[in-house]
């Protein structure tokens, strides 16, 4: 018998919101803390979004199954031995799992710290504020760093591809923990530092072990070398690609790197009140808190994730409806052209009807702009990143008076102040999951209005503020062989390195001196198949 632990540290892309139940004087959503008052991530959470991982990719690995996309080994009756992979490794009904998250505590942050963001809710027509859609939450700051260790007893072949394949999703930071994961919340690397091989078989290591409780520096050995070992045979299942129907239930990843700059004035204003002094404002431009590498915490100025997913859901609904084709408001409940896809999901609950198979809410229930950015009752495939500053932003207070009306003239008593930004850049990260080509089709539209600075984002868009320019970066595409992506890239002349179970592909020097993008035929080509498949799915949204 062997046990194997793997140890290290998860690190905070973003910030992070996992509700423990309770609320405070503060807010009505506070994170989940120890008894001590500090932060900490329950081991249940990892397990879940673990497991959640390998089982969309066990699907399309030889010797693999799962049965999370039918009904479950427990449901199903199975007997121990006739469980699907997943099953075997996480354990299901009586038999116990064979691997053990700890709870992640705090290695490195701020444990006593309480940031609390504000939210509302956009109306679609106006895009301004929605009357009483406010909400608040509780988070932990980005750059926070936690412990993490699990434990595996006994692995069979399969349960230990099952562990290297997540623990290579989660190195690659591919996955979010948490509430809010799709508005920017949440996203997470881990990186490995010591794993351990321990022998319970041998008599005098299993002594040594139950005297002291801690592993001994003999049994270690380097996590990435034993990943690969684990991973050697493993082998990708390309009948299963080839024969799948839907594009979109093939686990796939998009990374869009994006630079945003102001190319004005920006206000997105925070909810706090501003302190009282000689730099009091009636309007702050909104900071975060960030943990640095060394461990101290700086204030910066960020654009919510939850922001710019609004934003750029609302283009995407105007680009769709500009073609001819319906997209709801997903806050509309009157009957009208644009009424939310999910008010038919409702009508079928308050009825008593079961609601429809995922593959039908999908396919037959949803307008384009749900398929990709989700409802209450479908995950969206697109997650939105918060922007935080590459360099110092250049903040500059502006004063305005009220216009009365009728003279003309300032109102008395109607001054006001405002912290604007008026120079500075911010990284952005777009991320898509199991996407469908012609949902990247729609992105091009969106990434090509924010490039032409189009897009107006925070307060006083019709004041002159919020113009920004978003410039792509980077794009990195991870992906099986035999998808309709990986056929497009490859086709084009864009060769991957492998990286079981996917090939990742590069974009990279997309702009010339000038902050201009270059001409790159074999990327036009693409983007040019790319908008073909969006138009496609147009034009059957058009016929029925």
């Amino acid at each position: 018998m062997k046990r194997y632990i793997y140890q290290g540290k998860l690190i905070l892309c973003q910030s992070l919101h996992i509700g423990g139940g309770e609320y405070t004087f503060r807010t009505d959503a506070a994170v989940v803390r120890r008894r001590d008052g500090s932060f900490y991530i329950p081991g249940t959470t990892l397990g879940g979004v673990f497991r959640s991982a390998v089982e969309s990719l066990a699907t399309y690995i030889e010797g693999l199954s799962t049965c999370a996309f039918k009904k479950n080994c427990f449901e199903q009756k199975k007997k121990s031995g006739e469980e699907c992979s997943t099953c075997s490794l996480f354990g299901f009904g009586a038999k116990a799992s064979k691997i053990t998250f700890e709870d992640s505590v705090i290695l490195q942050g701020i444990t006593d710290m309480e940031e609390v963001r504000d939210g509302v809710g956009i109306h679609r027509k106006t895009e301004a504020s929605r009357e009483k859609v406010k909400f608040d939450y509780e988070i932990i700051p980005a750059g926070s760093q936690f412990r993490f260790e699990i434990l595996i007893e006994n692995p069979t072949t399969s349960d230990k591809w099952l562990v290297a394949l997540g623990l290579n999703v989660f190195s690659l930071g591919f996955c979010s923990l948490g509430g809010k994961t799709t508005s920017g919340l949440g996203n997470f690397k881990l990186v490995l530092d010591d794993a351990y091989e321990i022998d319970l078989a041998n008599p005098e290591i299993l002594v040594k072990l139950l005297k002291t409780n801690k592993p001994d520096s003999a049994w270690k050995r380097p996590p990435k070398h034993l990943i690969n070992d684990w991973l050697k045979d493993l082998n990708i299942d390309e009948n299963e690609i080839k024969t799948a129907q839907e594009q979109w239930k093939i686990p796939n990843f998009c990374f869009i790197k994006l630079k945003l700059s102001i190319a004005d004035a920006l206000l997105v204003k925070s909810g706090d009140p501003s302190l009282s002094g000689p730099e009091e404002y009636s309007a702050r431009f909104v900071t975060t808190t960030r943990i640095k590498d060394d461990g101290s915490c700086e204030e910066v100025q960020f654009l919510p994730g939850s922001l710019l997913k609004g934003i750029f859901r609302s283009r995407c609904e105007k680009i769709i409806r500009t073609l001819g084709v319906r997209a709801c408001d997903p806050q509309e409940d009157s009957d009208s052209e644009v009424i939310a896809c999910v008010n038919q999901f409702k009508d079928l609950e308050k009825k008593g009807v079961p609601l429809p198979p995922p593959e039908e809410i999908y396919n037959k229930n949803s307008c384009p702009v749900c398929k990709l950015f989700g409802s209450s009752y479908m995950k969206g495939r697109i997650k939105v990143m918060e922007a935080y500053p590459i360099a110092q932003i250049q903040l500059k207070k502006v004063d305005n008076v009220a216009i009365d009306r009728f003279t003309g003239g300032a109102v008395e008593g109607k001054k006001f102040n405002a912290e604007i930004a008026v120079a500075g850049n911010f990284n952005c990260e777009i991320q898509l999951n199991n996407f469908e080509l012609w949902q990247l089709g729609l992105l091009a539209y969106l990434l090509k209005d924010l490039y032409l600075e189009d897009l107006h984002i925070g307060y006083g868009r019709y004041k002159g503020y919020g113009k920004v320019k978003g410039v792509i970066e980077e794009i990195t595409v991870h992906c099986f062989p035999e998808t309709a992506i990986y056929k497009l890239l490859s086709d084009n002349g864009f060769s991957g390195s492998e990286n079981p179970p996917r090939v990742k592909f590069e974009f990279k020097d997309f702009l010339d001196g000038n902050g201009e993008y270059k001409r790159d035929e074999k990327l036009m080509t693409i983007v040019e198949e790319l908008a073909e498949e969006f138009k496609n799915v147009v034009e059957a949204s058009k016929n029925g």
